[in-house]
């Protein structure tokens, strides 16, 4: 954390802990599993003030993290530096598990509804899609209240992308009529 204390989650600055993440996925694969679904609309952090993520920044910009504010859009940059180069890690692993498998196989992300939300967290949503990382964007209405504000900017970043993008409507116990009606 930002005071020095450790945290309970693994960091994805670090490769070890990338190179697990991705070795379980790929045992998955193994298994017969047509892809893989990663959550991160929750679960935060995936990157915080780690020694590699620490001196990224400085690198960059010149100054300590540490002393600045969480809410600075250049830390969230450097956050998702991180969670970007796991996700290209990811990427090239399930095409290497295609290759092995003989079949297509795909990865989904779950994400926020909005891009300052999930770059908060260090997910760059434009970049996986641009960047073809990504297969399917499942949109959590996390704190969001209206779909007609979140999701049209949502769909305009893929269109004319292969990705496909399925978001969550909530409530999640309404009657089949209201959620067509929502959809």
């Amino acid at each position: 954390g930002k005071d020095g204390l450790p945290v309970a989650q693994l960091s994805l600055a670090f490769p070890e802990v990338r190179d697990y993440w991705i070795s379980l996925v790929c045992e998955a694969l193994a298994y017969g599993f047509a892809g893989i679904h990663v959550i991160f609309c929750r679960s935060w952090p995936f990157v915080l003030y780690e020694n590699p993520v620490v001196e990224f920044f400085q690198s960059e910009y010149g100054e300590d993290p540490r002393a600045g504010d969480e809410d600075d859009p250049r830390l969230w940059r450097v956050f998702a530096h991180f969670v970007n180069v796991f996700a290209r890690e990811l990427k090239s692993a399930v095409l290497e598990m295609e290759q092995t498998l003989g079949k297509k196989l795909e990865i989904a992300y779950n994400i926020n509804t909005t891009p300052e939300s999930n770059l908060r967290w260090g997910v760059d949503v434009e970049t996986l899609v641009a960047e073809g990382l990504v297969d399917y964007l499942m949109p959590h209405p996390t704190f969001a209240k209206n779909a007609a504000e979140w999701l049209p900017p949502l769909a305009e970043l893929v269109a004319d992308t292969p990705v496909k993008l399925y978001p969550d409507l909530y409530p999640r116990r309404q009657p089949p009529a209201a959620a067509l009606y929502s959809a």
